[in-house]
């Protein structure tokens, strides 16, 4: 993934994507080769960012949201007003995971390494955030304690990442 400005737009992205036009501002994913210079890009590929979002955000945005969207929605299959465990919920990962997780109604517990870190969670969506040694444990009972998590969490915590119950990886 990578941030910058459109340099050059061919003559079927005109036609196919006037909204796409040099100047513009924008991240890509151009699959590999992001940390160049200069990136040739297919036009779905683009997206138009607003000027204040710094690039080095920018550029990680579709990294952190797009695995946080794939292990909430496809691979979990995450249902509003189911819990979440968010580890390490100060990173880009983690806030990524509280934003999704929220936008799709789930409660957000989230652990994190400093207050800081833990008021952005909280800011962000997270019902609960704790910090600290002990904190997993006793964020993680505190799950167990709302409806919904107990269900969710002997679904897939002692599964394989094939999704069989013998925690195989296909």
């Amino acid at each position: 993934e990578c941030a910058g400005r459109i340099l050059e737009v061919a003559d079927d992205v005109r036609r196919d994507a006037p909204n796409l036009t040099v100047g513009l501002r924008v991240i890509a994913a151009p699959g590999l080769g992001g940390y160049v210079e200069q990136v040739l890009v297919p036009a779905h590929a683009v997206t138009p960012v607003p000027d204040e979002i710094p690039d080095e955000i920018a550029a990680t945005f579709l990294q952190s949201y797009m695995t946080a969207t794939f292990a909430l929605a496809i691979r979990a299959r995450a249902e509003r007003g189911q819990s979440l465990l968010v580890l390490g919920a100060g990173s880009g990962i983690g806030l990524a995971a509280v934003d999704v997780g929220s936008t799709m109604g789930l409660g957000i517990f989230a652990v994190a390494s400093s207050p800081g870190k833990r008021k952005v969670a909280l800011d962000r969506g997270a019902e609960i955030a704790l910090g600290g040694t002990p904190a997993p444990r006793s964020c993680a009972a505190r799950c167990a304690t709302k409806p919904g998590f107990g269900d969710f969490g002997r679904r897939h915590t002692a599964r394989g990442r094939d999704g069989s119950p013998d925690g195989g990886d296909g």
